[in-house]
């Protein structure tokens, strides 16, 4: 199994789980240019405030 699949399969799990839940969530989204394709693990949560942010953790 490739590792960009495990990674895959694992957040997208804890996704699931995390869905309807306060906290934060991961998620692998992707970055398309014109000659390449760019793969990001990144972590989204909402502030105290309410509002919706999200940092990349690491780039596959």
């Amino acid at each position: 199994m490739s590792t960009f699949l495990f990674y895959y399969i694992v957040f997208y799990c804890n996704v699931l789980y995390n869905k309807g839940q306060e906290g934060f969530y991961m998620r692998v989204t992707t970055s398309k240019s014109k000659n390449s394709e760019s793969f990001y693990i990144t972590k989204g949560y909402v502030n105290n405030k309410g509002v919706s942010t999200s940092v990349i953790i690491r780039k596959l």
